[in-house]
C-alpha cells in the first residue's frame, strides 16, 4: 500500500493528505452498517472502528489497506456504496466522462490529527535502501535439487512428469508431482481447419 500512496496518492500537500485522511475518518464514523466493534487491521493486532476513530495519530497507507481490508472481506456485493457515491459526485454529462466530487466531506473534522503517509517499518526500510544499486542488495540464488523417483505413480500408474520442492525465504514450503505428459503442437483438430 505505501507504494501505492506513493506513486498514485502522494502530493507535496499535507493538507490535501490530511484531507483525505479525515474524509476517509468521517465517513467510517457517518457509515452505521459498520458497528463500533466492527474489526480494522491498521497493524498485526485489530482494533474495532470505536478504537480506530479515537485514535490521534494516523498512517495514511495502514489506513487505506485496512479499509481496503474490510471492504473485499466483508462488502463483496458493493452496490450498498452507489447512493453514497452519487451523492458525493455531480454526474457527468457525457457517457464514460468522470463524474465531479461535490462533498464538503472531510474538511472538518472534530479533532486535530496528525499523521504519516508511509508505515514506520516501510520508512526505516527506504530509508536504509536508498542510494543502494541493485547490485549491492543480496540475492540468494534458488537452489535446485534433483531427486531421484519411480517414472510413474504406484497406485495409478500414471507418468510422473515432473516433481518439485521449493523453499522460500520466509520459511514456506511447496512440494508436488505434475503426472500426465506434455503435448505440444497444435491442438486444434484437423476438422478445425
Amino acid at each position: 500500500m505505501d507504494t501505492f500512496v506513493d506513486n498514485f496518492l502522494h502530493t507535496k500537500s499535507d493538507e490535501r493528505m490530511r484531507w483525505l485522511i479525515q474524509a476517509i475518518l468521517t465517513l467510517l464514523s457517518e457509515d452505521h452498517s459498520v458497528t463500533d466493534g466492527t474489526l480494522f487491521y491498521l497493524s498485526e493486532s485489530p482494533i474495532s472502528k470505536k478504537e480506530l476513530l479515537a485514535l490521534d495519530q494516523y498512517c495514511l497507507s495502514s489506513l487505506l489497506l485496512a479499509v481496503w481490508h474490510y471492504i473485499v472481506v466483508n462488502r463483496p456485493d458493493n452496490e450498498k456504496g452507489r447512493a453514497t457515491f452519487e451523492q458525493f459526485h455531480e454526474r457527468a454529462d457525457e457517457v464514460g466522462a468522470r463524474w465531479k466530487f461535490i462533498s464538503p466531506i472531510g474538511k472538518t473534522y472534530p479533532r486535530q490529527i496528525t499523521f504519516d503517509l508511509f508505515s514506520v517499518k516501510s520508512e526505516k526500510m527506504h530509508e536504509e535502501n536508498s542510494g543502494n544499486s541493485a547490485k549491492d542488495t543480496d540475492y540468494s540464488e534458488p537452489t535446485v535439487e534433483v531427486y531421484e523417483a519411480p517414472v510413474t505413480n504406484p497406485l495409478t500408474g500414471e507418468r510422473i512428469l515432473a516433481q518439485f520442492h521449493v523453499e522460500a525465504k520466509d520459511g514456506g514450503i511447496a512440494a508436488g508431482i505434475v503426472y500426465g505428459g506434455i503435448n505440444i503442437g497444435d491442438r486444434r483438430k484437423k476438422n478445425d481447419e
